[in-house]
């Protein structure tokens, strides 16, 4: 959530932010009238006066014990009542203000799982549930799951199928050893590392994740039946105009024939899940034109979803001046009666997505979300649009 997301917005008395935000940038609700508001468990970080002058705002609540909270007086009122775990980052920022703080509890519970905490983050080493089909939480004590200890599943007989969450980095050695029912595992995430020792996961047991992937590698060498996620069968895919692979080309893999044509500087690597688009900058640029069609224009709703990274800063001003930390267009459409353009900048290790819209007329708007990152990694980004709101 970008810098002065909701600045100025007046008669903002309540908003519910999803999951996926994870940082909350200077300013972004400054004189609101906000009354009460809930931040999700996956929020890291609250920039300078975040609340400030938010004279409305009875109460915040952190619904992770780990938020950084900017260190100043003024980042959430005086007398918000401040709601959070004991101990958390919350509460140390309450105390050092003398702010009102209530405990949610002194730490939430999942009975189903033991586990430890290092760093800020959670490690399972045990499961004490009924078993079944589990879902693994991403978030046990409102610290993020990374890390399934060595041998923290073994022997669960009752076990029949398990997903694991994109949190989750690392496996352990035996992590699921002699779960004799497990029928599948799987992977929401193509980097996990998997011990690389064959009764890790059972010989028996289905792995499915993406190709390519950690888990496709493990299956391979330890002949286990291996099956891609079938993206097809979630609902993001009801609606889908256009889907690009680079696969060597910008062709569209949606059925509804939106190919573009390259032109300029392009190549093709590696990306997250499958090929990626590498263009030029801005001494070589490339580009790809998708001729306009009636499966792209768009009057109730949009969504956008890419996964970008960023290897030079160096981009363009919006007058088309070459800067060392400029705007990189993402994607631009003009050819009906509105134009918008998705700009990603990167600046202080602060990936910023700015989207724009109507720029032939009006009413324009523009929102914009930022998260500390690291440039050199993907980074994935979700623009959502409706007639009446916007998120990134």
């Amino acid at each position: 959530m970008g810098i002065s997301t909701f600045a100025l917005c007046y008669k903002l008395t309540n908003i519910s932010i999803p999951q996926g935000v994870t940082f909350i940038d200077t300013s972004a609700f400054s004189s609101c009238s906000l009354t009460n508001i809930s931040l999700p468990q996956g929020l890291t970080s609250i920039g300078e006066n975040a609340f400030i002058s938010c004279d409305s705002l009875a109460t915040i609540t952190f619904n992770s014990a780990v938020t950084t909270i900017y260190d100043r007086a003024y980042t959430i009122p005086a007398r918000t009542k401040i709601i959070g775990y004991d101990p958390s980052t919350a509460k140390d920022y309450a105390t050092k203000y003398n702010r009102t703080f209530e405990v949610i509890s002194t730490q939430p519970i999942n009975p189903d799982y033991t586990y430890t905490v290092t760093d800020e983050k959670a490690k399972i080493t045990g499961y004490t549930g009924a078993g079944g089909a589990v879902t693994i939480p991403s978030n046990l004590g409102g610290f993020p799951v990374t890390s399934i200890g060595d041998y923290a599943f073994r022997g669960c007989t009752g076990l029949t199928s398990i997903d694991i969450p994109q949190s989750v980095t690392n496996i352990g050695m035996g992590a699921f050893s002699t779960c004799t029912g497990l029928t599948s595992i799987t992977f929401n995430s193509a980097t996990t590392t998997i011990y690389d020792y064959e009764r890790t996961i059972p010989a028996t047991t289905k792995i499915i994740g993406y190709d390519p992937s950690t888990a496709k590698d493990y299956a391979t060498k330890y002949n286990i039946t291996f099956e891609v996620i079938n993206l097809a069968t979630n609902d993001i895919y009801r609606g889908l105009v256009a889907y690009y692979e680079f696969e060597g080309n910008a062709n569209d893999s949606s059925g509804n024939a939106n190919d573009g044509n390259i032109q300029g500087k392009v190549t093709f690597e590696n990306g997250v899940i499958k090929k990626a688009i590498k263009f030029g900058g801005v001494y070589n640029p490339g580009v790809v034109r998708v001729p306009t069609s009636d499966s792209l224009k768009f009057s109730d709703a949009l969504c956008i979803s890419f996964f970008t990274k960023i290897d030079d800063t160096t981009g363009v001003t919006g007058y088309g001046a070459v800067e060392k930390y400029g705007f990189h267009t993402v994607i631009a459409k003009s050819h009906d009666t509105s134009g918008t353009a998705i700009w990603s900048v990167f600046y202080d290790d602060c990936l910023s997505i700015v989207y724009f819209s109507d720029w032939y007329s009006y009413p324009q708007f523009s929102i914009s979300g930022s998260a500390k990152v690291n440039p050199k990694n993907w980074n994935h980004v979700v623009l959502a649009i409706t007639n009446n709101s916007a998120k990134i």
